[in-house]
């Protein structure tokens, strides 16, 4: 369960729901009157349902409408448990509406490269990359489904970049913890192993894959593994694993820092020969970069192999 960041520019995201709104047929000239009309419509629903600018840790938007649908998770999190509303109503099925265009009009494809997220943040194994501005390999899971809440269903930060296998077993099924959720400590949460045996070094299934959850946070996202069979599906990187081992045996911190400083052109810095030499990313903030990231980080550590740059 890897942290997605949040955007710093929202503002695309505004203007491609604008697109969709006025549905292209629209003359230019005409194009911000029917907008305004639809978005106005919208305002009195989520007025009448008690949401307001209030609600909104960062106002960009220009209207209540436009800041619903680029609200911070926190903020969404909040007024989800507050507002009751009937989600066959006009409204949220309106932006249901609008959500199911999103495949057509290239949305999917923005959002995954606006975000940087190569790799699913719920698993962490598998490349959720874009091939060509027509195909893409992620799909969107609405954090609070969008059966039940329909409402919610573009809004930026329920919509989480993930692979197939992940959005299938989740279905319409809740979750404990967002990957916009900030307030979730994620290394209580570590990945670790078992030997079954000595032999590890020439038998893979002499040692498995293990999840360690601490306190509350690392016990919600245990239960979201288990809820996605993520558990089961680590199972089958033991031969991953052992390379880490092995690999463990050659490059020690001494023998890393001594390539570092015989290869001072060669690396920026330290963390960059450890990713060449271990075969992944390592850096927090780096883990939706390479699938097995958050792996390679938690076990890194256990072998106490000194990643801090």
């Amino acid at each position: 369960m890897n942290k997605v960041h949040r955007l710093n520019d929202v503002q695309w995201y505004i203007r491609e729901i604008k697109k969709i709104l006025v549905n292209g047929h629209v003359l230019p000239k005409n194009v911000n009157k029917y907008y305004n009309r639809d978005v106005q419509y919208i305002n009195d629903y989520l007025c009448n349902l008690g949401i307001s600018l209030n609600n909104f840790s960062n106002v960009r938007g220009d209207s209540v409408f436009e800041n619903f649908i680029i609200a911070e998770y926190s903020d969404l999190k909040q007024i989800i448990k507050n507002v009751t509303y009937n989600k066959n109503d006009t409204i949220p099925q309106k932006i249901l509406k609008i959500y199911n265009k999103f495949s057509a009009k290239n949305i999917n494809n923005l959002i995954v490269d606006k975000m940087g997220v190569k790799v699913c943040p719920y698993c962490n194994e598998n490349y959720i990359l874009n091939r060509g501005s027509k195909r893409t390999s992620v799909q969107l899971d609405h954090f609070y489904n969008k059966s039940q809440n329909p409402l919610f269903a573009i809004c930026l930060y329920n919509l989480i970049p993930v692979c197939a296998a992940c959005n299938h077993i989740k279905h319409t099924n809740q979750l404990n913890i967002s990957p916009f959720d900030e307030d979730i400590d994620r290394e209580s949460l570590k990945i670790s192993y078992n030997f079954i045996n000595s032999s590890y070094l020439e038998d893979k299934n002499s040692v498995e894959v293990i999840f360690k959850p601490e306190g509350n946070s690392g016990k919600q996202i245990y239960d979201d593994i288990k809820r996605l069979n993520i558990h089961e599906s680590y199972k089958f990187h033991n031969d991953y694993l052992q390379e880490i081992l092995k690999k463990r045996i050659i490059y020690t911190n001494s023998q890393i820092i001594e390539l570092y400083d015989s290869f001072p052109r060669l690396f920026k810095n330290k963390e960059e020969l450890i990713r060449i030499a271990f075969g992944n990313y390592i850096e927090l903030d780096d883990l939706n970069k390479r699938p097995l990231s958050k792996l390679t980080r938690d076990i890194l550590k256990e072998l106490e192999i000194d990643i801090k740059i």
